[in-house]
C-alpha cells in the first residue's frame, strides 16, 4: 500500500513539479542518489559531532535526527518510483514482468546489504545505529555507486523501437478482416 502511495505521490507531485527543472529520468535518479548521500552524511555529522552531548545517547529524542529522516523520505519519494519507471520504460514489452522482478530483487539485495552491514559496526538497534562511522561507510558506498551510475548514464543509449507502429495500418487491416468475415458469414447464412 505504501509503495502505491509513493508511486502516486511521484506521478502527481514530484513529476509535475520537477519535470521543468529535471527533465530526464536519469537525472532524477541521480538527484535521488544525491539526496541519499545527503541523508547519510547528515546522520554521520549529527552522531559524530554531538557524541559528547548527553542528548546523543538518546538519538530518538533528538530533534536534529528529524532532518535526516526528511531527507530519507525525499530520497525514497524520488529514487524508487523513478528507477521503476526507467526500468519499465526501457525494457521490451514482453520482458517487463521479468525486469520488474529483477528490480524488486535488487531492491531486496540492497535492504539485505543494509541490514548486514550493521553487524560490522556492532549496531544492536534495529532502526538507528549510533555508530557514526557506519553512516560514513554507507555514504562512501553510495557515493561510489553514484559515480558509477553517472559514468554509465552518460554513455547510456535509450532503447529505440525496432519497428514503427502504424496504428492506421493496424486498424485498416482489422477492418478488412472484419468485413471479410462478415461476407463469409452472410454467404453461409444465405446458402
Amino acid at each position: 500500500m505504501s509503495k502505491c502511495l509513493l508511486i502516486l505521490f511521484h506521478l502527481l507531485v514530484i513529476k509535475v513539479c520537477c519535470y521543468k527543472y529535471i527533465p530526464g529520468i536519469l537525472k532524477l535518479i541521480t538527484f535521488g542518489q544525491m539526496f541519499a548521500i545527503l541523508t547519510l552524511t547528515s546522520k554521520f555529522s549529527i552522531l559524530h559531532f554531538f557524541q559528547s552531548n548527553t542528548e546523543a545517547l538518546m538519538p530518538f529524542s533528538s530533534k536534529m535526527m528529524l532532518l535526516p529522516q526528511m531527507f530519507l523520505g525525499f530520497t525514497f519519494a524520488i529514487l524508487i518510483p523513478a528507477s521503476l519507471e526507467f526500468t519499465i520504460a526501457q525494457s521490451p514489452v514482453h520482458m517487463r514482468g521479468v525486469m520488474v522482478g529483477i528490480w524488486f530483487a535488487s531492491l531486496g539485495c540492497g535492504y539485505l546489504f543494509n541490514i548486514n552491514i550493521k553487524y560490522l559496526f556492532g549496531c544492536h538497534n534495529e532502526y538507528l545505529c549510533t555508530a557514526s562511522y557506519y553512516y560514513l561507510t554507507k555514504s562512501a558506498v553510495v557515493f561510489v555507486i553514484l559515480i558509477v551510475f553517472i559514468i554509465l548514464a552518460r554513455n547510456y543509449k535509450y532503447r529505440i523501437r525496432e519497428n514503427e507502429v502504424n496504428v492506421h495500418q493496424i486498424v485498416d487491416d482489422h477492418y478488412h478482416r472484419y468485413m471479410a468475415q462478415e461476407e463469409e458469414y452472410s454467404i453461409q447464412v444465405s446458402s
